[in-house]
């Protein structure tokens, strides 16, 4: 997958992102509370001001999937994805590695992709999730097919 990292972590890093997409395909946090690390780093390219710490991170993600959850034409469909194809970027990406596994985030239909999904993991627990709507790119990223339950 990425040259730079032992195969132990390359299998930590696709097992943490797995379960992430479960928790949001199932619109449930607790699924992943438990292996967030107590300063994770939650952020997205459409925010300015990134969350901070695992009891904010949680209470964010149980508000926004019980939102989503009254409004089923806002369904998320997240594939399990690999980076791809990273040298057609403008942007330098110091955070994100040709092969590394990630999720692609689509909206009300599986073809209404709107983000790429990286997470990172330190010590066996995710430390950070970017949400990414601009770079990298969800063109950038080779779909599985796969949209883990």
């Amino acid at each position: 997958m990425f040259d730079e990292l032992p195969l132990e972590k390359e299998l930590t890093l696709l097992m943490l992102t797995t379960e992430v997409a479960k928790a949001y395909n199932n619109l449930d946090a607790s699924i992943i509370a438990d292996r967030l690390a107590d300063d994770i780093v939650y952020e997205s390219q459409q925010v300015l001001i990134p969350l901070r710490g695992k009891p904010g991170v949680v209470e964010y993600l149980e508000q926004k999937f019980r939102t989503i959850s009254n409004t089923p034409e806002a369904q998320l469909f997240v594939e399990l994805a690999f980076l791809d194809n990273l040298d057609d970027t403008m942007i330098p990406l110091s955070f994100a590695r040709a092969g590394q596994p990630c999720l692609v985030m689509a909206q009300g239909r599986r073809e209404h992709k709107l983000a790429v999904v990286l997470v990172h993991e330190r010590d066996g627990k995710i430390s950070r999730i970017d949400i990414c709507t601009i770079a990298p790119h969800w063109s950038q990223a080779r779909g599985t097919g796969e949209y883990p339950k």
